[in-house]
């Protein structure tokens, strides 16, 4: 899909791309040395104690760090769209999908994308994902959209996971970026960041976005049900007509990189 949806996503990266990532695994994670053209499912990361920092876009990662607070001050989130990928077909009441060179996707009880291997002949990225279709509509205010990360993107392949809330527009978003570690960011319009904080040492299992009011709080989980927000940012005024957007991006060359899967999608209101 090289048209207006996929060249916004990708020029929200501006130059930053390669210092974008995401957050918790079944235990918490951190860097360590490169597993390129390593066994799929690989993260290259170690376990180690403690949560991490935050850094860019004045962002405090102490404020709610460590602390589950995030079902505790926004109270329960009851589901009202699901998604388990149960397959062979993808929802098409849901989604639409695209697949950019040689990546590709599968839906097989998760959703499993194959990266491409390259960038574009004009250098730009070359990406697959979903998109939500017309009738996959988002509440006006306090709900969240949430998603499981079963297999996150290799550290230090070209390969970025994105799961943003997007306008119409394709230009305003607010995003949680993965490679393995974690990013967020707001953006009002294509390539320019209003806000972008990063959690280096953070490779979350589960990622979710609330949205309360004119605040986004960017949330974790290692088992879905117990969420901490990481930080609160302001909302980007400029989304008036919200959609979900999953989209894994290759940004450089790689060999036979290892698939992305993701699992358990759902909006949910408070």
């Amino acid at each position: 899909m090289r048209g207006s949806m996929r060249c916004a996503a990708v020029l929200l990266l501006s130059a930053g791309c390669s210092d974008q990532v995401v957050g918790y695994f079944d235990d918490t994670l951190s860097l360590a040395e490169s597993s390129s053209g390593g066994e799929p499912g690989s993260t290259g990361l170690e376990p180690v104690t403690g949560i991490g920092t935050s850094s860019g876009g004045g962002g405090d990662a102490s404020e709610s760090v460590g602390d589950s607070t995030g079902l505790g001050a926004l109270g329960p989130c009851t589901p009202i769209i699901t998604d388990t990928f149960e397959g062979p077909d993808l929802d098409e009441s849901l989604w639409f999908n695209w697949a950019e060179l040689d990546s590709g996707w599968l839906v097989q009880g998760e959703m499993v994308f194959k990266p491409a291997t390259a960038r574009h002949p004009d250098n730009a990225p070359a990406d697959t994902g979903l998109v939500a279709a017309p009738d996959h509509q988002l509440p006006d205010d306090n709900f969240a959209i949430r998603m499981e990360i079963v297999t996150p993107p290799v550290q230090d392949d070209p390969i970025l996971l994105f799961f943003m809330m997007l306008d119409t527009n394709d230009q305003a978003s607010v995003s949680m970026k993965v490679r393995p570690t974690l990013q967020v960011t707001g953006s009002e319009a294509t390539g320019v960041e209003n806000y972008d904080v990063d959690f280096d040492d953070i490779v979350p299992r589960w990622i979710g976005m609330a949205f309360i009011g004119e605040e986004v709080h960017y949330q974790v989980s290692d088992d879905g049900v117990d969420w901490t927000t990481l930080h609160v940012g302001p909302m980007i005024s400029a989304i008036l007509q919200p959609r979900t957007l999953v989209m894994v991006q290759t940004y450089g060359d790689v060999e036979a990189p290892p698939q992305v899967i993701v699992d358990n999608y759902s909006v949910c209101t408070f």
